[in-house]
């Protein structure tokens, strides 16, 4: 399935949920209601059973309505924005799909070696960062906020 590709009557029904279904539920950060209308591609993928969409107080209302509508469970945390503490696999996505306004890093000092995870390996190429804040930390620690320019 192509993430362009339109909804469907089966896609607005949340999916029949099987006891021994195993695959983890797929948890989606999205606060501002970008995924509106594309959140079918991914209630539809092989490797998730449902979908699940973080939202903040100030989520528009009309996307809090298509949640609803389609029977997206949905929770409501955070005032203005939702944090997504990630790995590679999230990060990728929420980069690719624009939903990511800022992203903050803690660097250690250690160089990773082979074989090691890297944190944005397929984010759908070059993204802009903006350097908010830069705060030494204890043991050469280094918290850095950057904002993505879109």
């Amino acid at each position: 399935m192509d993430i362009s590709e339109p909804e469907t009557e089966a896609d607005r029904h949340r999916p029949e949920m099987r006891p021994h279904d195993r695959r983890p539920l797929c948890v989606i950060v999205d606060s501002r209601g970008v995924l509106k209308d594309l959140l079918h591609f991914y209630r539809n993928m092989e490797h998730t059973k449902d979908v699940v969409v973080l939202v903040s107080e100030t989520t528009p209302e009309d996307y809090l309505d298509y949640l609803r509508e389609r029977e997206y469970p949905f929770i409501r945390c955070g005032r203005e924005r939702v944090v997504s503490d990630s790995g590679p696999d999230l990060n990728n996505i929420l980069i690719q799909e624009g939903i990511a306004d800022t992203i903050s890093l803690i660097v250690h000092p250690v160089i990773a070696g082979d074989g090691e995870k890297k944190l944005f390996d397929r984010a759908g190429g070059r993204v802009t960062l903006e350097l908010q804040k830069a705060v030494p930390m204890e043991q050469g620690t280094v918290h850095l906020v950057y904002a993505v320019k879109k």
